[in-house]
């Protein structure tokens, strides 16, 4: 239960990050290597978890991987667009 619990919470703990963003357009305050390592590594745990076939593994960074590449995309789309 608390490694339910502890997925749920990791999993949508950017949530309010990427609404802001969306809902802003302001990336100023945000590290395009963090994110381009965040997004890395999810992607390496997920293909992990494939392998193992540990669902948890896979729904989770898939959810995490969603979130916080749509934060990573408006990086290099707000970013571009503010050195115009």
């Amino acid at each position: 239960m608390i490694g339910i619990l502890a997925g749920i919470l990791t999993t949508i703990s950017a949530m309010p990050q990427a609404l802001k963003t969306i809902k802003t357009r302001d990336v100023s305050g945000l590290s395009f290597w963090m994110y381009l390592t965040l997004v890395t590594g999810q992607i390496l745990w997920l293909i992990h978890g494939t392998i193992i076939v540990d669902w948890g593994l896979i729904l989770s960074n898939t959810i995490s991987l969603i979130i916080n590449g749509i934060i990573f995309f408006l990086i290099i789309k707000y970013q571009r667009q503010q050195h115009k």
